[in-house]
């Protein structure tokens, strides 16, 4: 799905949300979260905690998962939300498991 303005973005996510591509520190993911205001895997953090950092390591070992183990690691998460430089193949695989992705990529400059 692309999205072209707030509302749909609201309307869009479902769950917790997984943004792409995965930055430790994601402003975008943060800025968005005041839109949809859903859990994120991801967000902006000044100072990020050993668990923070943690769970970030265990999210890009995920996305590196071929097939269902893809699928079953990110399970937890209802929408993926696709921005400017997402790696092609970890949104194919999103696609492929099902996963709700809303498409960005265009849209945020």
């Amino acid at each position: 799905m692309l999205v072209k303005n707030h509302t749909q973005l609201e309307a869009a996510i479902e769950g917790p949300v997984l943004n792409l591509p995965l930055r430790l520190k994601d402003g975008l993911a943060t800025l968005l979260q005041t839109i949809h205001k859903k859990p994120l895997a991801t967000g902006y953090l000044g100072r990020p905690s050993k668990e923070h950092v943690k769970r970030f390591e265990e999210l890009k070992s995920a996305l590196s998962l071929p097939g269902a183990g893809f699928c079953g690691a990110l399970k937890e998460f209802g929408t993926i939300i696709v921005a400017d430089g997402a790696p092609e193949d970890q949104i194919a695989k999103a696609l492929a498991c099902g996963f709700s992705v809303v498409d960005l990529r265009g849209t945020t400059d």
